[in-house]
Parts: structure tokens; C-alpha cells; sequence
């Protein structure tokens, strides 16, 4: 089955990523991504998450490794992550 995104918070663009229907319903059941989808890419799976684009992501969150070590770790609570809807 086709699984239309959200759309990218960058590019305001959808995509589309091809799933089984065991999949999909894994994950519409709260299944951790990582353990239903572990052999698709970091990038794919953030894909399904948030809709962001890898090339997206880099224009607002550069890699970890050009960030300054002095920068506070920025974690969502509980709160705020339960306000993210994946697209399934």
C-alpha cells in the first residue's frame, strides 16, 4: 500500500512511501517505527513521521557534528510529543 506523508514542514511538499498493510497497521497501533520499519533508513522513517525531506531537514537542523558541544540539549516533554500525529 501507498502511505501519502504529512506534508513537509520545510517545502509544505507530501511524499509518498510504500508500505504492507501489516506494516501500516503496526504502526497505526503505536508500534515503535524502529522495530516495525528497522530496515529502512533513519531519513525514510523520519519521512513517515514528520513529512520532512532529509534535504528539508538540513536547512534547520544541521548535522549534530557542525553543532557547537556548548548548546543545551533541546528535548521535547511528554506534552509536546504527544501533540506530533504521524500521518497514519
Amino acid at each position: 500500500m501507498i502511505v501519502t506523508t504529512s506534508a513537509c514542514i520545510v517545502c509544505r511538499k507530501t511524499s509518498q512511501v510504500e508500505l504492507s498493510e501489516d506494516q501500516y497497521n503496526r504502526l497505526k497501533s503505536r508500534e515503535p517505527i524502529q522495530v516495525v520499519l528497522p530496515h529502512f533508513s533513519d531519513d525514510t522513517r523520519e519521512l513517515l513521521i514528520s513529512g520532512t525531506h532529509p534535504e528539508c531537514w538540513e536547512t534547520f537542523a544541521p548535522d549534530e557534528d557542525e553543532e557547537e558541544e556548548d548548546q543545551p540539549f533541546n528535548s521535547w516533554d511528554d506534552s509536546t510529543w504527544n501533540k506530533v500525529q504521524p500521518p497514519f
